[in-house]
């Protein structure tokens, strides 16, 4: 019986797994583009009180504006951003959030191209 269940399990995998598009050769980048090549929080899960540590690296661009993702009520959220400020283009900040929070890096001109990324630390 349950070499049974087994193989219908099997089946229903085999036959589930989506069908993979052909790959396509990924359309090249101008390599004067900015770029942020990392942008994490260390560590990612703190405690209230704790500090997390931002840090990033963009490519292509002097300077970077680090905003934090806040909505109306002072909740996390997409709703506008709250800028921290601008710093070089690469670096490291220490901060204490309150809440967990969604951290937004971007750089360059909307003339010249843009980047952007976003990391989130978690606060129990």
């Amino acid at each position: 019986m349950k070499a049974a269940v087994a193989v219908a399990v099997l089946l229903v995998s085999i036959d589930g797994c989506p069908k993979k598009a052909p790959s396509e050769d990924p359309a090249p980048l101008n390599p004067t583009s900015p770029r942020i090549t990392r942008f994490i929080t260390r560590p990612e899960l703190i405690h209230s009180g704790e500090k997390t540590l931002l840090i990033w690296n963009a490519q292509n661009v002097q300077q970077v504006l680090l905003e934090q993702a806040v909505e109306g009520n002072g909740e996390v959220g997409g709703e506008f951003l709250h800028r921290i400020g601008e710093f070089p283009a690469s670096g490291t900040l220490e901060l204490s959030p309150q809440s967990s929070t969604t951290y937004v890096i971007s750089c360059g001109d909307p003339g010249i191209g843009s980047a952007s990324a976003s990391a989130t630390v978690t606060v129990r």
